[in-house]
Parts: C-alpha cells; sequence; structure tokens
C-alpha cells in the first residue's frame, strides 16, 4: 500500500512504455528522460500501449524495500487515480516525466527503434573511436603531438554519440549488455577499417577469435528478462 504523506508527489508519464519492463527498467527511464532520483519517494505513473493498465514506481525510503512495478487494470486505474482522488492527492503537481532539461534530445523508449538507436549511436560513436585510435596510422611521418590533437578531436565526436548511447540505451539495456555491444560493435568496425583503410585483412585466426566473442556476447543476451 502507497501511503500518501503530505510531501508527496505524482508524475505522470505522457507516452506509453513497454509493460515487459521492471522496477529497474523504470527507473533507468526515469533517470535518463527527467533526470530525477527514482529513490525520492515520488510516485512515477506509467501506462501501457493500449491504455488498458498503469505500473506505479514508488519507493517508501526503507531498507528493506526496493523499488517496485505495481500493475493495474483499467477499471482499478479509474477507480483509484480519477473518480476518487484523496484530498492529499488532489492538489499535488502532475507532471509529464520528459521533462524541458531534455528538449531536443528525445529517444524512444518504446518500439523497436527504443533498442536499435542506442546501437546506431554506438556503431557511429565506434567508427570515430576506431579512426581516432588507428587512423594515424597511416600518417606515421606526423609529428606525434600533431596526431595525439587531431585523435583528441575526432575522440571527442566519439564521446557525444557514445555518451548519449549508454544514457538512453540504460532505459533499455543493462550497463553490462550496453558493455557488450560496444565490444561486438568495436570488432565489426574495426574489422572493416583493417581491411579498407589500413589494407590489413584479417585472417581465419582472427575470424575466429571474434566468433568467440561474439558467442560471449550471445551469452550475456541469454539472461535478459
Amino acid at each position: 500500500m502507497i501511503t500518501a504523506g503530505a510531501e508527496m508527489q505524482v508524475l505522470v508519464a505522457t507516452k506509453p512504455v513497454a509493460f515487459r519492463k521492471q522496477a529497474d527498467g523504470l527507473a533507468a527511464i526515469v533517470q535518463a528522460a527527467l533526470g530525477a532520483d527514482p529513490f525520492c519517494g515520488t510516485v512515477y505513473v506509467f501506462r501501457s500501449k493500449r491504455m488498458d493498465r498503469v505500473k506505479l514506481l514508488w519507493w517508501d525510503g526503507t531498507c528493506q524495500s526496493a523499488l517496485t512495478g505495481i500493475g493495474a487494470s483499467r477499471n482499478a486505474a479509474r477507480d483509484r487515480f480519477l473518480t476518487k482522488p484523496t484530498n492529499r492527492l488532489r492538489d499535488r503537481a502532475v507532471a509529464p516525466l520528459r521533462g524541458p532539461r531534455n528538449e531536443g534530445l528525445h529517444m524512444p523508449t518504446t518500439g523497436p527503434m527504443a533498442g536499435l538507436m542506442p546501437i546506431l549511436l554506438l556503431l557511429a560513436s565506434n567508427v570515430f573511436m576506431t579512426f581516432a585510435w588507428y587512423g594515424h596510422l597511416k600518417f606515421k611521418e606526423q609529428p606525434l603531438l600533431v596526431v595525439i590533437l587531431a585523435s583528441w578531436g575526432i575522440a571527442l565526436i566519439e564521446y557525444c554519440l557514445a555518451v548519449p548511447a549508454n544514457r538512453y540505451g540504460h532505459a533499455i539495456y543493462s550497463a553490462a549488455e550496453l558493455k557488450t555491444i560496444q565490444e561486438v560493435v568495436t570488432l565489426v568496425v574495426f574489422a572493416v577499417f583493417s581491411w579498407v583503410v589500413l589494407k590489413e585483412p584479417l585472417g581465419w585466426s582472427h575470424a575466429v577469435g571474434f566468433a568467440l566473442i561474439a558467442s560471449g556476447a550471445a551469452v550475456v543476451f541469454m539472461g535478459r528478462g
């Protein structure tokens, strides 16, 4: 049971979320989309795409309790939240989950693009990372300081892509899964770069090694709920 305190706030998401998400996934959305603390005692309300269910995310402040997602039917949501609000909740501010601090940085949190966009951003960031780390091998006659500064500038673009990929991707994937995606993408990008730019085709031993790493990545995602 959620007991409404005098300072309790209720924030309602204006867009649906994937209802397979549990408490940790919803908490990640709160952090990424709003920049808020999911452990602050605020009640965050999420709805399904069909608008027939809601989930509440709330932490009661005790060491024994964790963030808990609570599902309810359409009728339960109507009876509890719309027709009979308590006096303490009636005048509370209800705001969309997407705050002004993230304007212009909206990322999809539902549908196939929600899982694909972080991967595309990581792919783009890895292209710049590979050029920053290995592109200078084509210009060995250049002074080392010049190469370092040039690589630093290229790496800045990499960070501008990788940081949003991980921040918004964490609403879909765990940190370990994001790291795994990063490593697999890095190998793919490097293999193409080595062949096309450095003119150093990879041999069968490289292919086997990369395949084993990819197999390890598959194991990581086998435990995905």
